[in-house]
């Protein structure tokens, strides 16, 4: 099965992510800070850095 696009809200935005858009090694933290307005996104000590 091929995923085709990622769909989620974030802070009650809606976002939708087409599987070719976004490089696979992306994190989720990376695509917050790169692809949204919330560049101050930040890694807590409970996250654990994995890709999305």
């Amino acid at each position: 099965m091929r995923l085709e696009r990622v769909v989620f809200a974030l802070n009650r935005r809606r976002y939708e992510v087409a599987a070719g858009d976004v490089h696979p090694g992306t994190t989720l933290l990376e695509f917050i800070r790169t692809r949204t307005p919330f560049t101050g996104t930040k890694l807590g000590s409970l996250g654990c850095g994995e890709d999305f």
